[in-house]
């Protein structure tokens, strides 16, 4: 299946809504989502978007507001495995320093807070 244009939107919506204000926050929250993953999360909520309505024989618009909520998923998942990171005293996370491990804890619990109210 087709999920390139709407895996773009959503990295967009990401990076447009968990951007910092300062330049330490710009930067970790580049370094977390440089390491991205599958978006094995965004995928399912896209997927399961567009599976038709029961009784509708007429095609389903694209919906933004299934790329919002895949956007949000992946978004509190990141926020939730900086947090595990600071828990686990995780050194590496996808094969490079975590983020705790790189900047610190109280960095990686102010950005994961952050991703979390986002």
């Amino acid at each position: 299946m087709r999920f390139k244009p709407e895996l773009e939107m959503v990295r967009e919506m990401i990076e447009g809504t968990t951007v910092p204000n300062c330049d330490l926050g710009r930067e970790v929250s580049s370094y977390v989502y440089q390491g991205q993953g599958k978006f094995l999360r965004p995928r399912l909520v896209i997927l399961s978007s567009r599976v038709p309505k029961p009784f509708s024989r007429e095609p389903l618009p694209e919906d933004r507001a299934a790329l919002r909520v895949a956007a949000s998923m992946e978004i509190l998942h990141t926020a939730s495995l900086v947090h595990d990171d600071v828990v686990d005293k995780a050194s590496t996370r996808r094969g490079r320093p975590s983020v705790n491990a790189r900047y610190g804890d109280d960095v990686a619990i102010l950005v994961a807070d952050s991703l979390f109210a986002q």
